[in-house]
């Protein structure tokens, strides 16, 4: 700097354009690839990389969680599946005792219509002691 100076330089104009980053490759060899990248595509490359394993890392969290949610969904289901052939069995069951009971208070009402006494059956032979139609 000259004597006069105070230390800073007067900017104008433009500011002076950036020189490409250079980017050297080496091989085992000995060879030396060498090329020239400038600092903005550098950058860009930089971010592109970092959004693009991020974004990797999101769809990949997802994934398992999902997968995660189909077992306890498959789980649940199986357990339903279950459940309705316990219920499936239980009506099954269930409509069967009614169609006995209907068979018997069928045999009942149609003794009390044709009227014991007058066939001679006693109402232990058809094994009715007392049918639900019976209003005395």
């Amino acid at each position: 700097m000259a004597a006069g100076s105070t230390g800073k330089r007067k900017l104008k104009g433009r500011t002076p354009k950036r020189e490409p980053l250079t980017i050297m490759v080496l091989k085992r060899t000995g060879t030396v690839w060498t090329g020239k990248v400038s600092a903005l595509v550098l950058m860009g490359a930089g971010v592109f990389l970092c959004c693009y394993i991020v974004i990797t890392l999101v769809v990949i969290y997802q994934h398992f969680g999902l997968t995660r949610g189909q077992e306890t969904n498959r789980a649940h289901q199986d357990r339903l599946t279950q459940e309705l052939d316990t219920a499936h069995k239980e009506l099954e069951r269930a409509n069967h005792q009614v169609a006995l009971l209907e068979a018997y208070i069928t045999a009942c009402t149609e003794a009390n219509r044709y009227g014991l006494e007058k066939t001679g059956m006693s109402e232990s032979a058809i094994g009715c002691t007392r049918c639900p139609s019976d209003t005395s």
